[in-house]
């Protein structure tokens, strides 16, 4: 489990910050399946959404402006990145 540390580069999220969309790249070698929840700084869970590995274009343009907390999970590891909407 690799949380803003160890791990944590081989996951690809931009543009940070973003608008209406948030791309995410998740390396093959992560397996074949990951769960991507976008949680408020309060904890609140905004969004969840079943990927397969490789790129996902989450459309977030309905999202308050803030700062939010991605969590990627496959069967191997967890990641969390913190991103912001401008």
């Amino acid at each position: 489990t690799a949380v803003n540390g160890a791990g944590e580069w081989q996951i690809g999220v931009y543009p940070n910050p973003f608008n209406s969309s948030l791309d995410v790249q998740i390396p093959a070698e992560f397996g074949k399946e990951a769960t991507l929840k976008l949680f408020s700084t309060s904890g609140q869970l905004v969004m969840s959404q079943k990927v397969t590995s490789g790129h996902t274009k989450l459309n977030v343009k309905d999202l308050p402006f803030g700062m939010y907390y991605l969590e990627v999970k496959t069967q191997s590891r967890t990641v969390v990145k913190k991103v912001i909407k401008e």
